[in-house]
């Protein structure tokens, strides 16, 4: 590589996270949609079990998960509540930024969900 085209790979960021945008597109987009169409589908569709025992956890502050996983539509709405959406009566669906933020919440949770089960 030569030193310009190392300095053009550096100076275009949004070259490297155009994937990581196509993936948060569908997250945020196509899974409520989903989640709408179908509403008894099992939130593994997204979410894998350490994901969805984590949000468990914190959407009921317990310890122990169910040993069934939740609806793909009920996982959504405790990701968009971790995203601050507040789920009142009169409001819409969530959008794309409060399932953005739940995500990137849920991901702390399973990290310390994760260290948590270490020890048992």
């Amino acid at each position: 590589m030569t030193p310009n085209e190392t300095d053009l790979e550096y100076s275009n960021p949004s070259k490297n996270r155009a994937p990581c945008l196509i993936i948060g597109e569908v997250v945020t987009d196509v899974a409520p949609l989903l989640g709408r169409s179908n509403p008894e589908i099992s939130c593994e569709v997204l979410l894998q079990p350490i994901e969805w025992q984590a949000l468990y956890c914190r959407a009921h502050n317990t310890k122990h998960p169910p040993s069934d996983p939740p609806t793909l539509n009920q996982a959504i709405l405790w990701i968009a509540k971790l995203g601050g959406y507040l789920a009142r009566k009169h409001d819409l669906p969530p959008g794309p930024t409060v399932l953005w933020r739940g995500f990137m919440a849920l991901h702390e949770a399973t990290k310390m969900f994760q260290i948590m089960h270490q020890c048992d």
